[in-house]
């Protein structure tokens, strides 16, 4: 892997590129599927990491190292004023937890079968901005008393508040044709910037939402559908704005019927 791209990448999933960076790498992930597998890859990685940490975190702490911990003088502000062997044993156990991480991403990428120039299919974890709506939907679901931030019931606030906000003008889709119930709305973040939520539900009270930003990107000649984690997904742009329908696996024909409807809008 290009060392550059790696770190791009990395920087991106923590959010530390310049929206000029981030939008560049937003367009590999769109169109180069090797790149996006690399991505998915890493995500994995980082999150194998974190649970392996978590792990290590929660076994006990032998004696003799608590002993040597309280006999050990007060670590230096500088490590470069540390005694020789201190220095040693800090540099040891940096390399050790790099070590460990690269295992992560390296077994992953391995069983991936994921490389520079390979052409492979981007099943999981999509790009950008995709990704942080699923996130979202997963803890906004589950609520019932807060599912929203404004109800239903004050529409015209909802359009004037996040149409400025998202810099998107817009009408609230009617979607009862298709069973759906509009609930009201939310404001959410996603790569670093605003998004419109639409909160919808079905009978059975399923969530379905429709989520846009503003964008600069071309719009598409048709939606995508695609699935990230246990939700359904159809995105598209159209007029300025990056639009998605996002809601569960098992509502794929309400979320498809759904897009359809706001597309023609």
């Amino acid at each position: 892997m290009d060392e550059v791209l790696f770190q791009k990448l990395s920087a991106y999933i923590d959010g530390e590129l310049s929206p000029q960076d981030a939008e560049q790498i937003e367009d590999l992930l769109e169109n180069d599927p090797s790149v996006a597998e690399i991505y998915r890859s890493i995500v994995d990685a980082d999150a194998r990491a974190r649970e392996e940490l978590d792990r290590m975190l929660e076994l006990p702490v032998p004696a003799h190292l608590i002993h040597a911990i309280e006999a050990a003088p007060p670590a230096p502000a500088n490590i470069s004023d540390a005694p020789s062997h201190l220095r040693v044993m800090i540099q040891i156990a940096a390399s050790v937890a790099f070590l460990a991480v690269g295992v992560v991403i390296g077994q992953s990428l391995s069983k991936s079968g994921a490389a520079p120039g390979l052409e492979t299919a981007a099943t999981t974890v999509p790009p950008g901005w995709l990704r942080d709506i699923a996130e979202y939907h997963a803890v906004y679901e589950t609520q019932t008393r807060h599912l929203v931030e404004v109800p239903a019931s004050d529409v015209d606030h909802i359009e004037a508040w996040l149409g400025k906000t998202v810099e998107v003008s817009f009408e609230t889709p009617d979607l009862t044709a298709v069973g759906l119930t509009f609930e009201g709305a939310r404001l959410l973040v996603a790569t670093g910037k605003p998004v419109a939520q639409l909160v919808y539900t079905t009978e059975s009270g399923d969530v379905v939402a429709l989520c846009f930003l503003k964008t600069d990107k071309p719009d598409t000649e048709s939606s995508k559908a695609q699935q990230i984690g246990g939700y359904h997904m159809v995105s598209w742009r159209s007029n300025g704005g990056a639009y998605v329908v996002v809601g569960p696996k098992a509502r794929q024909d309400v979320i498809e019927q759904a897009a359809a409807q706001a597309i023609s809008l």
